[in-house]
């Protein structure tokens, strides 16, 4: 009988199949790259013109819809995220307490909605506002100690690097693969490990699930909240789809002599400038084209009140988030959200020269927290002052402000700007700034600014947008599908066509080389019988 062989699906079919997965998803990406497709009104965020995107590819396949009431803001405005802090950051920001660790979370997840919040992003695809976006948080968990010996794990002691820093993008996967949920809109890691190359944060960008890490440290230094606050809302940033401001018009800070200062510079902020604190033009831009058809289908509605959670909300006397039982009395707050009398609710802060404070049992606010001495030590060689802390260089005079020196060669100096004439120049005597300080473009090491990208965020697209941006290239970016598709046909079809060929062969020599189930045609003979 002749031999049954299973037949290997066509490669044709497989490598058509291929073929227009590829035109698809190109296509896809040279959409996106047409940002002039796209219309957002920034100065008057009362305008009555529609901000969602006009004349796109896909509005041949979607049916247009009616662009409802610019003021009708989104009821679903929260992005709900997991938050994960490993041991380093318990031991160290925690000081080896849930409580504490917990409290610093809630409380920058708090101060970065301040500045999501404010952003008017346009409309969504329902014609729906997109105002007051913001976080909620849905889980928090904390370890208490390390839960493993790779120098890869995110929840790690040991390292592979003399100076004892991690391989960020190693640490991004691990927490990528563990704790990564499709629960939540975002999953996101703080960590105190110190990372390599000095970088602060990086994200999952483009992924089914979106993940991030941040960290707490500069080399060996812890960083201020503030800055800290910026790093994590700039990774944030990148998880709503936006990328790193460009030298452009209108992603420039105003009067920044072509430094860019917005919260997605490609560097960390100091949080000097007001603009640090504020997106740009071309980031609201970037992330609106992300939010007008998922955020409905993404966030959740910002709910009034909900005990555990580890927010203060209307109704709550405090909200520790029962994270532990076991630690419940460090707490002043009971399961019922409800105060201890005589247990702190606001440690000693360095930042603020303000002393602990300690719950009464008869307020759910803390009682006014009592100054440190006037001239302690406070952040970036600052004094305390009747409670506040004062900078290095309002401590000269009151008409001087920190900055960061514009000149390279005076960026690792400290500097302070002058109220009068706005002009930022090192102080006398020099006063140099320690390894792993800001500066214009990078940090300082050995006295020097070195050039360093504090967080990494890998966006395809962002290449096809650069040759759009280039006039010399402004055939190739018109015509960049067709060119693909024409290249991959080139490529493609030859490899078929020798695949095809090749497979068929190797069937042939199956069925040649199975004799054993093979029938043998023998030509007929007559057979005579003797009489």
């Amino acid at each position: 009988m002749t031999p049954y062989l299973q037949k290997p699906e066509s490669t044709c079919r497989v490598f058509t199949r291929i073929l227009w997965s590829t035109i698809l998803l190109l296509s896809v990406l040279a959409v996106s790259c047409q940002s002039d497709s796209y219309s957002l009104h920034l100065d008057d965020h009362n305008s009555n013109e529609s901000s969602a995107p006009s004349d796109s590819y896909f509005s041949k396949f979607i049916r247009k819809r009616s662009v409802g009431d610019p003021s009708d803001a989104v009821k679903k405005n929260r992005c709900e995220l997991k938050l994960v802090a490993d041991y380093e950051f318990f031991q160290v920001i925690g000081n080896g307490n849930y409580a504490n660790a917990a409290r610093y979370l809630v409380n920058m997840i708090e101060r970065i909605n301040g500045i999501f919040t404010a952003v008017d992003w346009g409309l969504d695809i329902n014609g729906k506002r997109l105002v007051n976006l913001g976080f909620s948080i849905k889980e928090i968990k904390i370890f208490d100690r390390p839960t493993s010996s790779s120098p890869f794990h995110f929840n790690s002691l040991v390292s592979t690097h003399e100076d004892g820093s991690f391989y960020a993008f190693e640490v991004l996967k691990s927490f990528s693969e563990e704790e990564g949920t499709n629960s939540t809109c975002l999953s996101m890691l703080v960590s105190a490990k110190v990372f390599d190359q000095g970088i602060l944060g990086v994200a999952n960008i483009g992924e089914k699930d979106f993940e991030l890490v941040i960290s707490v440290r500069r080399k060996s230094e812890l960083m201020i909240t503030r800055v800290v606050d910026l790093v994590a809302a700039h990774e944030l940033g990148h998880a709503w789809g936006a990328i790193h401001d460009e030298i452009e018009d209108d992603c420039i800070a105003p009067n920044s002599q072509g430094n860019p200062s917005f919260v997605m510079h490609e560097s960390s902020n100091t949080g000097y400038d007001k603009n640090n604190y504020f997106f740009s033009p071309c980031s609201v831009r970037s992330i609106h084209k992300v939010l007008y058809g998922l955020a409905h289908q993404c966030f959740v509605e910002e709910k009034s009140a909900l005990c555990g959670n580890g927010i203060l909300e209307a109704g709550e006397e405090c909200d520790s988030g029962h994270l532990s039982a076991d630690n419940a009395s460090d707490l002043c707050c009971t399961s019922e959200c409800r105060l201890h009398a005589r247990t702190p609710c606001q440690p000693k802060s360095s930042e603020t020269c303000k002393k602990a404070v300690f719950c009464s049992g008869n307020s759910s606010l803390c009682p006014e927290p009592e100054p440190i001495e006037n001239g302690a030590d406070c952040v970036d060689e600052g004094k305390c002052f009747d409670g506040d802390c004062v900078s290095f260089c309002e401590n000269i005079s009151k008409n001087l402000s920190p900055c960061i020196c514009e000149n390279i060669t005076e960026s690792c100096k400290r500097c302070c700007r002058s109220l009068d004439s706005g002009l930022c120049a090192p102080v006398t005597p020099i006063r140099w700034l320690s390894d792993g300080s800001i500066c214009i473009q990078g940090q300082c090491h050995n006295k020097v600014c070195e050039k360093k990208v504090t967080d990494e965020a890998s966006l395809l697209w962002k290449i096809f947008r650069n040759f759009k941006e280039t006039p010399d290239h402004k055939f190739f970016a018109d015509y960049f599908v067709f060119i693909i598709v024409f290249v991959s046909l080139l490529i493609w079809c030859p490899c078929g066509a020798f695949i095809v060929y090749n497979d068929r062969r190797k069937h042939t020599d199956a069925v040649r080389n199975s004799s054993e189930d093979v029938i043998h045609i023998v030509p007929a003979k007559r057979v005579f019988h003797e009489q």
